[in-house]
């Protein structure tokens, strides 16, 4: 489906701020653009592209900056689509809703729990928006549950020449694939047609297990629990495994030790890590004391999917993230023990 919208004013109307300085959430990567405006409406999605020809300047769509990348630095155009993030509609008979693609999925997580619905599946953050989350690809776990762009069934994207693209499985499957995980270099999205579920609750376990057997019982692991997550603390023996797993169990509340959890678990942590920047050689240490201090109990709880799913990030950090195939873990692994 197309549409050309004819109405490219040289007078934007929306919000533009000048001399401003963006900074990833990590603080690792910045820029100062040229231009940052500040989208209202799809209309001024259209305008920005047609500002950004006009000058030739490259433009780049920002929406938490949770990206551990410099995806979103440019001189050029910034452009924030925070205000695109209204409910465009609900369908409680096929659990299908249709939002802004500027909607955070904090704000989509309590809007679909207020209707008795949720997202099948998330990661250990909710900061990121929605267009956001789809583009860079972002996962929870699970072996038999999709990453986030897989529960899109259609999507608005508005592409360089100003046009407007409205793409599914059906009506354009190679674009919308691509347009999935496209990092931004399709187009500018707008608008996102999700499929949700039922709302439901997740029981979770964290435990400590030793790295011979993460390595050794990975495929056992991975296939005991719906969701699956494992901590490795480089220098050590030490892991964690966190298995979580749907249930119509009651929520379970517990109480956190503030001294241990905050004081020690972030501040101290952080403090340490920061230290270690000129002293690598205390890295092992830290992270058995962290270990010992914060992981080495078991702990369990029962909650809404999104609050068991999501998980505090402490503080600012490098990260990087590698995939390794399942088909190839297993050929690589049969026959290796730690």
């Amino acid at each position: 489906m197309h549409e050309q919208n004819e109405d490219r004013k040289d007078q934007l109307q929306m919000k533009q701020l000048k001399n401003q300085t963006f900074q990833n959430w990590a603080k690792t990567f910045s820029c100062k653009p040229a231009l940052v405006l500040m989208a209202q409406t799809e209309a001024d999605v259209v305008q920005a592209i047609a500002m950004a020809h006009k000058h030739n300047l490259k433009l780049r769509v920002v929406g938490t900056g949770h990206s551990p990348s410099d995806i979103s630095c440019t001189t050029g155009i910034l452009l924030n689509i925070d205000a695109l993030a209204t409910v465009s509609k609900v369908d409680m008979e096929a659990l299908q809703i249709t939002v802004g693609a500027g909607i955070k999925l904090h704000q989509l997580n309590d809007l679909l729990d207020h209707l008795g619905l949720a997202l099948l599946n998330l990661g250990s953050i909710s900061e990121q928006s929605i267009a956001g989350a789809i583009s860079t690809g972002t996962h929870g776990t699970g072996i038999k549950f999709g990453i986030l762009a897989s529960m899109v069934l259609e999507l608005r994207l508005v592409i360089a020449n100003g046009e407007i693209l409205t793409l599914s499985r059906e009506s354009s499957p190679d674009l919308f694939l691509a347009a999935l995980c496209s990092l931004g270099c399709l187009g500018v999205i707008t608008r996102v047609k999700l499929q949700v579920v039922s709302a439901y609750q997740i029981k979770s376990i964290q435990k400590p297990i030793q790295f011979k057997s993460m390595i050794n019982d990975f495929g056992a692991h991975v296939q005991s629990a719906d969701h699956v997550r494992f901590w490795w603390f480089p220098h050590s023996d030490n892991c964690i495994v966190w298995k979580g797993t749907r249930t119509s169990e009651l929520p379970q509340t517990t109480q956190s030790d503030w001294l241990k959890n905050t004081l020690f678990g972030v501040h101290g942590y952080e403090a340490s890590l920061y230290a270690s920047t000129w002293f690598p050689s205390l890295v092992p240490t830290i992270n058995r004391q962290i270990f010992n201090l914060l992981f080495s109990a078991p702990v369990s709880a029962i909650g809404k999917s999104f609050n068991v799913f999501n998980f505090d990030c402490l503080f600012s950090q490098y990260v990087t993230e590698w995939a390794i195939e399942w088909y190839v873990w297993n050929i690589k692994t049969r026959n290796v023990h730690v």
